[in-house]
């Protein structure tokens, strides 16, 4: 019998192991609204991320230099930032852009603290590439 987390019905280990997906593979970004995506090449992996948090999961048109298919999971808005907060403590390369992403929509559209908020998520992206 496994123990899930009272708030989401996620199982702590399907937390963790999310939270290490989105730190090696995960990108959190904004653009006019917060969102987190994983690309892999593994459909089922894919498809567990959307099993435990919804969101979408795409084909991408790519395809690797071996032929394999790139599959695509994407959430966005309130539950971009859902997630980034039930992932956020397990975090360690991305801890500061999920907060960014989840601290992001709570400053007006055109205001000063949200563009700078967004690009210092530019920044940490480009530094983790």
């Amino acid at each position: 019998m496994s123990i899930g987390s009272e708030p989401t019905g996620l199982k702590p280990t399907e937390i963790s192991w999310a939270a290490g997906l989105l730190d090696g593979e995960g990108c959190f970004r904004y653009v006019n609204t917060p969102s987190i995506s994983v690309d892999a090449l593994c459909r089922e992996t894919i498809e567990k991320l959307h099993k435990l948090f919804g969101g979408s999961c795409t084909v991408k048109s790519r395809k690797t230099e071996t032929n394999r298919s790139v599959f695509r999971w994407n959430i966005c808005g309130k539950d971009a930032i859902r997630v980034s907060g039930l992932v956020y403590e397990h975090l360690i390369e991305k801890k500061e852009q999920a907060l960014i992403v989840m601290k992001i929509m709570n400053y007006p559209r055109n205001s000063q603290t949200r563009k700078t908020l967004n690009n210092r998520l530019k920044k940490l992206k480009r530094r983790s590439n």
